[in-house]
């Protein structure tokens, strides 16, 4: 019986420099839970876009501001289903998609250091 050599080359064919991007998506189990939970389709798609339209004209990179994916493609690769602690930006970054004035009062202040300290009490 021989046994296997390892291989010289690379798992993968980067170079050296060469810029590369992992991507980290949460578990499937995690994320038929969360559909199920909700109650969503995941292969229903939605559109990502700014509740407050002079909002997309404001941002430099507007043309990023308006996003089309499926419900099971926002699970694995936007929201972090693992667990750990939401970071101030996310809610930053929530408030801009709320009509909702008191949703947005209170995304808002989670982005802040009290907010943050508020949202685990």
């Amino acid at each position: 019986m021989g046994s296997a050599q390892p291989s010289a080359q690379p798992c993968w064919p980067g170079l050296p420099g060469v810029p590369m991007l992992l991507l980290l998506l949460t578990c499937a189990v995690a994320d038929q839970a969360a559909l199920a939970l909700l109650g969503l389709d995941g292969d229903s798609w939605v559109k990502i876009q700014p509740a407050d339209k002079s909002q997309q004209q404001q941002q430099p990179c507007s043309s990023r501001a308006v996003c089309e994916a499926t419900v099971r493609a926002v699970l694995q690769g936007v929201l972090d289903l693992s667990g750990s602690s939401p970071r101030r930006y996310l809610f930053q970054v929530l408030s801009h998609f709320t009509d909702n004035t008191l949703h947005k009062e209170r995304l808002q202040y989670f982005a802040t250091a009290e907010g943050r300290d508020d949202l685990y009490r």
